[in-house]
């Protein structure tokens, strides 16, 4: 059901930190005048936006803005849209930070998230990763490429690369054979 949800959702993208009430009555027209101000590689496209609206949410105590959705045409702008915010790095707009991301079902979203923790380990050892669909985490080091499908496999993998970075101790009779082939 998850995979069925995430492909009536593939062309959505989600919109994080636009303040509450920021695009007004028209939040379709907002979004088509909006993006290309905010994404500098949208200047010169045209895309269409089919639907925009914020997320409803249960907690009426929230005090950060709701999320927006809108969905495009074409997954070719979306793709455009998610890379050329990645391109753009941080994207202000009235002080505050906005975030683009693909939109996917909760189950997935879930999933996802589970590996956020392992993919900034990752990072953090220097070691390249990217997530792919659902939540795959594909790691290219050292030549090699490895698909790592939970958080426990990806620790293992960095266990594995820890021992083979960290040079082993001489023991005492590794020490004396290197010494008697020297002395040969």
């Amino acid at each position: 059901m998850a995979k069925l949800e995430d492909k009536s959702r593939q062309c959505n993208i989600r919109l994080v930190g636009l303040a509450e009430g920021e695009e007004g009555s028209d939040a379709l027209g907002y979004m088509q005048t909006q993006l290309p101000l905010w994404i500098p590689s949208l200047k010169n496209r045209s895309f269409e936006i089919d639907r925009a609206h914020r997320i409803c949410t249960r907690d009426s105590n929230r005090k950060s803005p709701r999320t927006l959705t809108f969905k495009l045409l074409r997954f070719q702008d979306r793709n455009a849209i998610l890379n050329g915010a990645r391109a753009a790095g941080q994207i202000l707009h009235k002080g505050n930070s906005l975030l683009f991301f693909p939109d996917y079902s909760n189950q997935t979203a879930m999933k996802r998230r589970e590996m956020n923790q392992s993919r900034k380990r990752l990072t953090q050892l220097g070691i390249s990763s990217f997530l792919i669909y659902p939540a795959t985490i594909k790691v290219t080091h050292r030549g090699s490429t490895s698909l790592l499908q939970t958080p426990i496999e990806v620790e293992a993998y960095i266990d594995q690369q820890q021992e083979l970075a960290t040079p082993q101790p001489l023991g005492d009779s590794t020490l004396a054979a290197m010494l008697t082939d020297a002395s040969a």
